[in-house]
């Protein structure tokens, strides 16, 4: 992958961990708060998957890069979620 690819892809991550921040701020522990995981996850799909598609498309990144970097960004999902238990004290959503 070129380097400039992989600073774009960089951005990109460091954007949806912002937007996971955003959503860990709005925990308030009240245990309703599986939205916040659903919002998060719909902002990936919207805005994310798409410009994946296109680079996949493009072929600026292979399959296996794709892959690794939708993992990466799912893992904001995990921190979501964690941190959303940990406020409610629940181990399931």
């Amino acid at each position: 992958m070129e380097k400039r690819v992989q600073e774009e892809l960089d951005s990109i991550a460091m954007m949806v961990e912002n937007w996971r921040d955003s959503y860990i701020r709005m925990i308030t522990g009240d245990g309703d708060e599986g939205f916040l995981v659903s919002d998060l996850v719909g902002e990936i799909e919207e805005h994310i998957y798409p410009y994946l598609r296109r680079f996949r498309e493009c072929e600026y990144i292979t399959s296996e890069e794709e892959s690794a970097f939708i993992e990466r960004l799912f893992e904001n999902i995990d921190r979501l979620t964690h941190e959303i238990e940990i406020a409610t004290h629940s181990y399931y959503i």
